[in-house]
């Protein structure tokens, strides 16, 4: 192989952790056992594996209940109270703790996940959704969980921003995007290149096409509209936090929350839309967790002009079924990466043994 240097070929250039170098030659690495972890008995695991068994064991049997049990319970409150004008303290009681516990354990559980894979804005994402389980209540739980849902998003728009070409880093170009870290500083440094690489892409936009053809090339029809929208709207997302319990404007502040919970809905619902070629559970889930956001947002966006009685509980238990599929849309394409490791899917495929690419080309 002759010598090759960084950024010459995007198709030429690779990182392959499922591989050995020696002596500057690829050689794969060879299986042990046949047999996949699903086939084998608990002892027979490797850590990994048992991890990954765990992590799929509560994911089925409490995480997805309590989410479950949010909506029915949250929805048979606003039936009864506006259908039926009978209002139930134990329905009502047994919705608040469903709501806390779904968005606490969802939490904990997408938390737990991104710190294994070293995925900081994962991690810290669900824990602030976990957080605001705990110490909110009916009326605020939703809007607390703004600075988490900002956050929580990071991961998919790491995995669109993988493609930009301006990102000039192999193992940028992972099997599922970025999500695969060798550390939270590096999960850091990645998802500030990332910011920069998009913002500075949305200047240039507006700066060559003026505003009505950069706006719409930015956010609605462009080659890159996932990423600039994933980005936008979480940081909309945090303003209109800000707004409420910063500055004390509550109504105004929670409008701007929920239109922008809307807009980031709809990215990532647009980011889910590849399921349809691509037939990959990721990519579905990401088209669920993005419709359920969007009734959710809505529904609060409605409650906070037009305060129908227990429509904010609904608005909750929406929203937790869709932060149960964003969980495991992040959590399969935190596994897939892993397991497959950090490796450019690309034709006739090289690898420099020893390269050191850089993080951004321009």
């Amino acid at each position: 192989m002759g010598a090759t240097t960084v950024g010459e070929s995007r198709t030429k250039i690779g990182v392959a952790s499922t591989a050995n170098v020696i002596g500057g030659e690829q050689t794969p690495r060879q299986p042990t056992d046949t047999s996949g972890p699903k086939d084998k008995d608990w002892k027979d695991l490797n850590s990994e594996d048992k991890y990954y068994r765990a992590r799929d064991i509560s994911f089925n049997w409490v995480v997805t209940p309590l989410c479950i049990a949010s909506v029915i319970f949250s929805s048979l409150s606003w039936i009864l109270a506006n259908l039926f004008k009978q209002e139930s303290k134990s329905v009502d009681k047994i919705s608040d703790i469903s709501n806390q516990l779904a968005y606490t354990i969802n939490g904990f559980y997408g938390g737990v996940d991104g710190a294994w894979h070293k995925n900081i804005t994962g991690a810290l994402g669900c824990n602030l959704v976990a957080l605001a389980g705990i110490f909110g209540n009916n009326e605020n739980r939703y809007q607390l969980k703004g600075p988490g849902s900002a956050f929580d998003q990071m991961p998919d728009m790491l995995g669109k921003v993988a493609t930009n070409p301006r990102i000039n880093n192999p193992s940028f170009n992972s099997f599922n995007g970025m999500s695969f870290f060798g550390g939270m500083f590096e999960s850091f440094k990645r998802t500030c290149t990332a910011i920069y690489v998009i913002v500075s892409d949305m200047v240039n936009e507006f700066k060559q096409n003026g505003f009505s053809k950069g706006f719409y090339n930015n956010f609605i029809s462009g080659e890159r509209t996932a990423e600039r929208n994933l980005l936008t709207s979480s940081t909309g997302i945090l303003a209109g936090v800000g707004m409420s319990y910063g500055l004390g404007w509550k109504k105004a502040g929670s409008t701007v929350r929920d239109v922008e919970g809307i807009h980031a809905d709809i990215s990532i619902i647009q980011s889910g839309l590849p399921f349809f070629k691509t037939g990959k559970k990721v990519d579905l889930y990401y088209l669920l967790s993005g419709t359920f956001y969007t009734l959710g947002s809505g529904l609060d966006l409605i409650y906070r002009w037009i305060p129908i009685p227990k429509l904010e509980l609904v608005a909750v238990g929406m929203d937790n079924l869709g932060f149960l599929f964003m969980t495991k849309a992040m959590a399969i394409a935190n596994e897939d990466t892993a397991r497959n490791g950090n490796t450019v899917h690309a034709p006739e495929e090289e690898v420099v043994a020893g390269a050191q690419p850089a993080f951004v080309g321009t």
